[in-house]
C-alpha cells in the first residue's frame, strides 16, 4: 500500500505525531491537483492496488472529496 500525504493542515498537537517536524519545516500547506494526480498515474502504473491517505489530517484538504473520488475512479 503506497501514502499520499494530501496536506500539512492539522487541528491537533499529537505527541506521537509522525509528521509534526514535517508540517513544521513545509511552506507548501495542500498538494496540488495536478501532483496528485500525478502520484496516482504512477502508482497505477506501478501496480499499486491500495493507496492510503494521509496528512496532517487529510480531511482538511480542500478537494478532499474529490481526491477520493479520483482515487476511486482510477481503481484505488
Amino acid at each position: 500500500m503506497a501514502n499520499i500525504s494530501l496536506t500539512m493542515q492539522c487541528t491537533r498537537n499529537c505527541d506521537f505525531c509522525f509528521a509534526v517536524e514535517e508540517r513544521e519545516r513545509s511552506s507548501v500547506r495542500d498538494m496540488s491537483p495536478e501532483v496528485y494526480e500525478q502520484a496516482l498515474c504512477f502508482l497505477q502504473k506501478s501496480g499499486m492496488r491500495e493507496v492510503r491517505l494521509l496528512g496532517g489530517e487529510p480531511t482538511l484538504h480542500p478537494q478532499f472529496n474529490r481526491c477520493v473520488e479520483l482515487a476511486l475512479q482510477k481503481g484505488f
